[in-house]
């Protein structure tokens, strides 16, 4: 009678537990959108592993590796790589990432 029972919002305090490796590894498999709109509005911990370039970087190459490597595109050293992400998927014009360079 006094066992606990797991609700639905304890899910994200219980991932919280886990090592930040762990956590890296599921946000692995979450799309930009989900990073972006969903993960990084959790907590702070995890909108700091969601704005990583890392991630982003692992998402330009899963997302877009066919247009880089068709068309031999390849990412300014000075622009974040979720601004690329960004540029790859049409969500950002090429005015955008001029500003940013600048």
């Amino acid at each position: 009678m006094g066992e606990y029972q797991l609700q639905q919002w304890d899910a994200p305090y219980l991932l919280l537990d886990l090592p930040l490796e762990i956590q890296n590894h599921i946000f692995h498999f979450m799309t930009a959108k989900e990073l972006y709109m969903s993960v990084s509005l959790v907590c702070k911990e995890w909108r700091e592993l969601a704005m990583q370039e890392l991630q982003w970087k692992r998402l330009c190459k899963r997302d877009f590796e066919f247009l880089v490597s068709i068309f031999e595109v390849k990412k300014p050293r000075s622009i974040s790589w979720r601004l690329w992400w960004k540029f790859l998927g049409g969500y950002t014009t090429l005015e955008s990432v001029g500003q940013a360079l600048t």
